[in-house]
């Protein structure tokens, strides 16, 4: 019974890791789309100009760089959330096998006994 409320707090544990691992990443896609947005619109307004606006559209290009980078980093939070909160179900469902079984076994056990 132990191993079975183990094994779902872990798997609700899991569950909450991936929700937040989700937010993150829908965040990181909204921060992806702004960036990606503000780095159009510079482009537009700037193409004429010279070094000092090169160095404002680097700069757009590195905050797009860097909003894919935390977007990546959070699709691989999920993906680990995920695989974690499966293998975590699959510990509960054999803890729950388990506990079904030795209850099966105690039955058995008392009929056998009168």
């Amino acid at each position: 019974k132990a191993n079975l409320l183990s094994a779902k707090s872990q798997a609700e544990s899991c569950e909450r890791a991936l929700a937040n691992a989700q937010a993150e990443l829908a965040q990181s896609n909204g921060d992806t789309a702004v960036a990606t947005e503000d780095l159009d619109d510079v482009i537009k307004r700037r193409q004429s100009d010279t070094a000092a606006k090169k160095a404002e559209l680097d700069a757009a290009k590195e905050r797009v760089v860097a909003a894919n980078e935390r977007f990546d980093a959070a699709q691989e939070r999920v993906r680990q959330a995920e695989q974690e909160h499966a293998e975590a179900q699959t510990r509960a469902a054999a803890a729950e096998r388990e506990k079904e079984s030795k209850a099966t076994f105690l039955q058995r056990l008392r009929r056998n006994a009168t």
